[in-house]
């Protein structure tokens, strides 16, 4: 449910002529989006993008303390991405407000990542029937936020591999405003971006509208310098199939 993070219908859903345009998609993606000669560049020790590349200047300053704790479950296969936004979230926000681990199984042997997830007060964002609205829950009442940070698939297959994440509260959020991750295509509509889900969802907990700016400011600035060397902004796939659908219900006119 990370990158793009995903709050709507899964990508199963979609037909399986649009899963593997996607999956073709998915890897011009990878490839469109790689920096050029980033072998050899020099890199950021923070954000770990070549220094031509660098969006940490556009982090806030000074860094947000939350009350909200965010730990972002990972999976392996996003760190391989140079578009990734989670790390935008672990530097934008003060030190202990968000905590990454990368894996596959959860808890695994951490001791303190199994006490965080069986806290009652410890809730994961995931969509569902049994999903409640973040608008409908009362801010005492959760003192952690979990994230999946990958593909939907990914979110998907770290969530039912997982019991422990499937026995915690769910929650979910949508936003009228569509995604600022421009550069990468969503399978629909109310996708957002790993950092995005996190920041929105502690605003709307915490009411705190004014860190949503700053805290994005560096997808807003990545996002421009990835279509400046080259990147194109993106439909999502949602929209793409319904357009793919009309254009066949389309009529055909013959010339005079």
């Amino acid at each position: 449910m990370g990158d793009g993070n995903v709050l709507a219908a899964p990508n199963e859903c979609l037909p399986d002529e649009t899963k593997d345009e996607d999956d073709s998609e998915e890897l011009l993606n990878c490839i469109l989006l790689d920096d050029p000669e980033e072998e050899g560049r020099a890199s950021c020790p923070h954000c770990l993008r070549p220094l031509t590349v660098c969006w940490c200047p556009h982090l806030p300053s000074p860094l947000i303390t939350t009350t909200t704790k965010l730990v972002i479950l990972q999976h392996p296969g996003e760190i391989k991405r140079n578009i990734r936004t989670c790390k935008m979230l672990e530097l934008g926000l003060a030190p202990g407000c968000c905590t990454v681990y990368t894996g596959r199984k959860f808890p695994g042997k951490d001791t303190s990542l199994a006490t965080i997830l069986s806290d009652p007060t410890t809730m994961i964002l995931y969509p569902g029937p049994d999903s409640v609205p973040l608008t409908s829950i009362t801010p005492s009442s959760i003192s952690t936020l979990v994230i999946l940070d990958g593909t939907w698939d990914q979110a998907r297959k770290l969530f039912s591999h997982n019991p422990i994440l499937q026995a915690m509260p769910k929650v979910s959020i949508s936003l009228p405003t569509p995604s600022e991750y421009v550069v990468r295509t969503q399978p629909s509509a109310g996708c957002m971006s790993t950092l995005e889900v996190g920041v929105h969802s502690i605003a709307i907990l915490e009411d705190r509208q004014e860190i949503v700016q700053p805290m994005l400011a560096p997808l807003v600035a990545m996002c421009n310098m990835q279509i400046n060397h080259g990147a194109v902004g993106h439909d999502t796939r949602e929209f793409k199939q319904q357009n793919k659908e009309f254009k066949k219900r389309k009529p055909q006119y013959r010339g005079r």
